[in-house]
Formats: C-alpha cells, sequence, structure tokens
C-alpha cells in the first residue's frame, strides 16, 4: 500500500490547520463550561474559528451529492383510497374523543394501512442510491462500528439506573398513578394529570412493563425510556449518512450515544425522551426525500410527525420542518418541471400525520377536557397564568440570546435533569459544533443547498423552549429544545469526520498521529459526559430530591419482619417526601389514603402492635407527641448521603 498522501499544495495544510483550531475551541470550551472567557480563552475562541475557516476554505468538506430524482410514483389506488377515507370516517364517527374503543381503534388502524397502500409509490424497493461523497467505508465496517456505538449508548442509558437519578418526584407519581389506570382498563387518549400529558408515554411504558413482566415501579419506568432513547441511534445514523455518508452518520450517532443532552432525558422516566427519536426520524426522512423527490420519503415523514404529536408538546413545532424543507426544495434546479409535486408530496405529508394523529386530534378539537391539550402551550407563551414581566418581543429576543449560550456557556435553570446551568454539550462536542456550523455554512457557499434548511430548522425546533415568555428562567430548557438535538450532532459529527478524513490522507506516521489524537478526543468527550451526568447530577440531585426510596426501603423492611404496612406509617410534612411514590414503590397505593399522615395530627388510639412512625428529624413537636401516646417506643435516626434528607423512624414494640 502507498504512504503517499493524496493532497497536495496548501490542501495538505487543511486537516492540521483544523486540527489546530479544534484543540484551540476545546480549550475556549472549556473555559466557558466554566463561564470564563476572558484573555487567553476568548483569543483561542477567534484563532479557533478562523483556523477552521482558513482550513474548509482551502480544502472544503465533501459535497452533498444528489444524483437525478426518482421517477414520478403516479396516481393513489383509487380503491385503497377511498376505503381509507371511509375507515377514517368511522373512526373519527365511532371513537370517543377521551377512551379508545375496540371499533373506533380498529377503523383507525385500517385507515392508516389503506392509506399509506394507497399512496405508496408502485415500485417497491429500488429508487436512486445516493452518490458517493467520498471513499466510502466497508459495510462490514460500518456494521461493527455502529455495534460500538450501540454498546457505549447501552452502557450510558442503562449503567447504575437506579442511582441515577436515585428518587422520583411528584410529576412521577401522577404519571405512574396514570398509568396505573391504564393498566388497570382506562385506556386514555390524554392522560390529565401533572397538567396534561399525551398518550404514547403510557401506551409504550405499559407495553414495555408487559412484555417483561415488571411491576410499575420508579426503576423500570426509567428502563422503559432509556430502551427507547436507544432507538436514536440507528435513526441518528441514517439521516446522518444521508447527508453526508456512513462517515457522518457514525460520528453524529456516536457522539449523541454519550452526549449527556438525550442521556439524561433517556434516563429520566417521564415523558421527554421520546419525541427526540421521531424528530431524527423526520429529519431523515426528509433528506431522503429532497434527495430523491419520493412519495414513500414523505409518507414516513408524516407518519413519523403524526406519531411525534403523541409523545411531548415540544414536538408541536416538527410539522413545520415539512413547509420548509419543501420551500427550500423548490429551488432545486432538478425540479424545474415538478415543483407541484412537491407542494402536494408536502400536502401529503400533512394529511398522514393528521390521520396518524386522530385520535389525539379529535380529543384537541372536542374533547371535554380539550383545555389539557394546551395547557401548557398557553401558560408559558403567554399571561394566561403569570403577567409578561416585559414586552413580548424583548423577551423572546433575551430568550434566543440565552438559548444560543445553552450549548456552550449557561444551561438550563431546573435541576432535575442535567446539574443546573450545565451546558447541553460537553467542550469537545461543542468546539466540534463550532467547527460544524463553520463547514455548514462553508457547504452553503459551494451549493450543498440541503444544508440551508437546518440552520431555521434549529430555529424552529428551539421555540418550545424561547417562547416561554411568561417564564423566561426556564429557558434554555434542555426538554423543550430536545427535537433540535438532531440537527446539533449532525453539526458536531460534520466536523469531527472532516478531521478524520483530513488526517486520513497523509503519511502512515501522521495518520497514525492524527488518528490518535481524534480517538483521545472522543475518548475525553465520553469521560466528561460520564462524569458530568454520572457524578455531578448524581451529587446535586441526591441533595436536592428527597430520599422516598430509602423511607420506602425501611418499610419494606419492617415489612419484612412481620409488621404489615397497615401498622406503618409516615408523619407527613410540607416541602417533603411525596408519599405516593413511598406507596408506589411498596406496590399499594391505597397506602397512601390512611397512613400519610399531614401535620400537625398523629394517628392516635392504635392498638395494633409493633407499630413504625417515619418522621422527619427537625419535626420534634410530633415526635415529642409520639412519646406521650405510645411510651416505650425507640427512636433510630437513618442517615442519608446529605445531613438534611435523614429520616427517623419511632418504632413501637
Amino acid at each position: 500500500m502507498s504512504t503517499t498522501p493524496t493532497s497536495i499544495g496548501p490542501r495538505r495544510a487543511a486537516p492540521w490547520l483544523a486540527l489546530a483550531g479544534f484543540g484551540a475551541l476545546w480549550f475556549a470550551c472549556a473555559a466557558m463550561n466554566a463561564r470564563e472567557l476572558a484573555g487567553v480563552p476568548a483569543a483561542a475562541l477567534g484563532a479557533g474559528l478562523l483556523a477552521w475557516i482558513a482550513a474548509c476554505w482551502l480544502d472544503p468538506p465533501a459535497a452533498d451529492r444528489l444524483g437525478p430524482l426518482d421517477a414520478p410514483a403516479g396516481r393513489p389506488r383509487r380503491v385503497l383510497l377511498v376505503l381509507a377515507l371511509v375507515a377514517a370516517g368511522v373512526a373519527a364517527w365511532r371513537m370517543p374523543p377521551e377512551e379508545l374503543r375496540w371499533d373506533g381503534v380498529a377503523a383507525w388502524i385500517a385507515a392508516v394501512v389503506l392509506w399509506l397502500a394507497a399512496w405508496w409509490p408502485r415500485r417497491i424497493g429500488g429508487g436512486t442510491p445516493r452518490p458517493a461523497d467520498g471513499p466510502g467505508l466497508p459495510r462490514s465496517v460500518v456494521l461493527a462500528a455502529l455495534a460500538v456505538v450501540l454498546g457505549i449508548a447501552v452502557w450510558f442509558l442503562f449503567h447504575a439506573l437506579a442511582g441515577v437519578p436515585a428518587n422520583p418526584v411528584s410529576d412521577h407519581a401522577e404519571e405512574m398513578q396514570d398509568l396505573l389506570d391504564l393498566l388497570g382498563g382506562r385506556a386514555g387518549i390524554y392522560f390529565f394529570r401533572n397538567l396534561g400529558i399525551a398518550p404514547f408515554h403510557f401506551y409504550w411504558t405499559a407495553g414495555f412493563l408487559k412484555l417483561f413482566g415488571l411491576p410499575v415501579r420508579y426503576l423500570w419506568i426509567k428502563a422503559a425510556t432509556a430502551a427507547f432513547g436507544l432507538l436514536l441511534i440507528p435513526v441518528l445514523y441514517l439521516a446522518g449518512a444521508e447527508l453526508g455518508g456512513s462517515a457522518l452518520g457514525l460520528a453524529s450517532a456516536a457522539f449523541a450515544a454519550w452526549g449527556k443532552w438525550p442521556v439524561s432525558l433517556s434516563r429520566q422516566g417521564q415523558e421527554y425522551e421520546y419525541a427526540i427519536p421521531f424528530a431524527a426520524l423526520v429529519l431523515w426522512a426528509l433528506l431522503r426525500w429532497q434527495r430523491r423527490g419520493d412519495r414513500g420519503s414523505m409518507l414516513l415523514a408524516g407518519v413519523a410527525i403524526g406519531l411525534g404529536l403523541t409523545t411531548y408538546t415540544p414536538f408541536r413545532v416538527v410539522p413545520l420542518l415539512v413547509p420548509l424543507a419543501v420551500g427550500v426544495a423548490l429551488f432545486d434546479g432538478r425540479r424545474r418541471a415538478r415543483r407541484l409535486e412537491a407542494i402536494g408530496h408536502g400536502l401529503l405529508a400533512a394529511f398522514t400525520s393528521a390521520l396518524v394523529f386522530l385520535p389525539v386530534l379529535k380529543f384537541a378539537l372536542v374533547g371535554e377536557h380539550r383545555e389539557f391539550f394546551w395547557a401548557r402551550i398557553l401558560t408559558r407563551t403567554t399571561g394566561a397564568e403569570q403577567p409578561l414581566e416585559d414586552r413580548p418581543l424583548s423577551i423572546f429576543g433575551r430568550n434566543l440570546v440565552h438559548m444560543a449560550q445553552a450549548f456552550h456557556w449557561k444551561g438550563a435553570s431546573t435541576w432535575t435533569v442535567l446539574t443546573q446551568y450545565d451546558p447541553f454539550l460537553d467542550a469537545v462536542a461543542g468546539a466540534l459544533l463550532l467547527g460544524g456550523v463553520v463547514l455548514a455554512l462553508r457547504l452553503l457557499w459551494g451549493g450543498a443547498w440541503r444544508w440551508a434548511w437546518l440552520f431555521p430548522a434549529l430555529f424552529l425546533l428551539t421555540l418550545p423552549s424561547t417562547l416561554a415568555l411568561a417564564y423566561p428562567d426556564e429557558n434554555p430548557s434542555l426538554n423543550r429544545a430536545e427535537t433540535a438535538a438532531p440537527i446539533v450532532f449532525l453539526a458536531v459529527g460534520l466536523a469531527y469526520v472532516y478531521l478524520w478524513r483530513g488526517v486520513w490522507r497523509e503519511r502512515l506516521a501522521l495518520k497514525a498521529a492524527g488518528s490518535a489524537a481524534l480517538l483521545a478526543a472522543a475518548a475525553a468527550s465520553i469521560r466528561n459526559d460520564a462524569v458530568d451526568y454520572f457524578v455531578r447530577l448524581g451529587r446535586s440531585y441526591d441533595a436536592v430530591i428527597d430520599h422516598a426510596l430509602e423511607v420506602a426501603a425501611v418499610f419494606r423492611d419492617y415489612q419484612k419482619k412481620g409488621i404489615p404496612l397497615s401498622q406503618q406509617y409516615l408523619l407527613a410534612t410540607d416541602f417533603w417526601i411525596d408519599a405516593r411514590n413511598v406507596a408506589l414503590d411498596l406496590g399499594d397505593l391505597a397506602w397512601v389514603d390512611a397512613h400519610n399522615v399531614a401535620p400537625p395530627h398523629v394517628p392516635a388510639g392504635l392498638t395494633a402492635r409493633p407499630l413504625v412512625f417515619v418522621y422527619r428529624p427537625n419535626d420534634t413537636t410530633r415526635l415529642e407527641l409520639l412519646h406521650r401516646l405510645y411510651p416505650g417506643g425507640t427512636e433510630r435516626i437513618y442517615p442519608q448521603s446529605y445531613a438534611d434528607k435523614n429520616f427517623g423512624v419511632y418504632y413501637v414494640p
């Protein structure tokens, strides 16, 4: 094998300029993570950006090759189309607006299947293959690398899942109650606790628990969302491979696999996670449609949008990607005679998504409790719940600035998903994001128009966070901006692949040195994200969230010693443990009704023995009352990782 570099002249300097720029940006981003940007870090930021600009000008990134459009798909299958519309009408008529019923569900599923069959292109398989934009990776290498990436994702999503995050909050209690309602037979279309939550979270979790025979417990709820989080890896790979080849797909999926932003949402055990893989799926389908012009890709986008709309409120901006993608595609010279067809494909995606979304759509329009569908949006974007503190445009402008800072400087103010104000990206990924933005702009300059719509798409997908006009302190939000994560990681992967391809062209010694540096950077990113999540968040979460599961474990221990739950009590205090989480972990939600004792009361006249009372150490008044009512008892303090989380047990033999 020849070791003669294929690059000659100024092009040979490009990867080393970019690598030096990456190092400078890495240094600057580490300082920005600590909210320091003056003197040397500021100079490094400027020098790093200039180095990337020079590098991509000397050696532009690989072009976005499109090839010819697919042949027009032709008319739909009319009989199937008519049957689909009839089935949709039956579904809309027979399905109650607030609860799924078998006949309405059967008609709805039939309508979706018939609709897709009616519009699906007549040519099965085939299609225009994606032209190569550089040396391709062997299929075996891609599969092996993807398996490694999935393995890393599995570790990040399931490692120490019982310990980080360690305890549920009240939102978990309400969502687990909704889940119990579903498992008990109430097939709701929308769930009304916790301001209202769309159905996908509950049906996915219920299916996961039933499949593995698991009870409704905090740990298994987290396992269900973590399992769904794995889907982001193959879907983001597809989006990256569509836009820039298998190397871009692998790099984007890899940094997302260990990225603390998507990882933290996946392990939370709430409805946050589900929107991200669906957003990535929509992105891939639209990028594929922009290249091929095929009706099948737009149908896939419509299905993904319809399902995504049943996940989490911020996904409701994702349908706006369709007109944006279509509008940009209209300037594609290959579509001179097919622009009306492109607009028709966009409308097809809209109708398809509405059909998939039909049950929730009916609830949102005519359901008796439809206000729950709109509550989260109205309370954040308007003065419906809290008056705006300034003019809307002024608040929005500041929110945009804060959102731009979220990736490198100052993250979210909440502390339950990531450590408070921890940036969304670690310093390595943050540096690559800046380099990726420079490369994307260079691609635009070179005519790679598919990158053009990703910048306004990023703006659209962060609107659920930046439009928090009534509560600007909630912006930037990790969960409300989550559908933008696929675009961010595509930019991160773009920079990493550019560096990799550049050093891989060099002589053996330089290739080895450059490759080692890039692998070390990836390893540093893995370590940074692991420390930020498992160590820093683990400590801060443990310090802030009350230890409900530890209390439940004590009750369970006494139960194993022969003391029934009916003889065990929690002396609740304001702003302490949510007794529902204790009861849910014990597997007996009804226990709360008589055994969660609100202040200032203490159960009196109990004749059964033994008795167990869990109390808060600073609740001295009721502890004294326990001594008077039940003399001869013993006190024991159960120390926790933080002293203010300690709790005590008064045991009456």
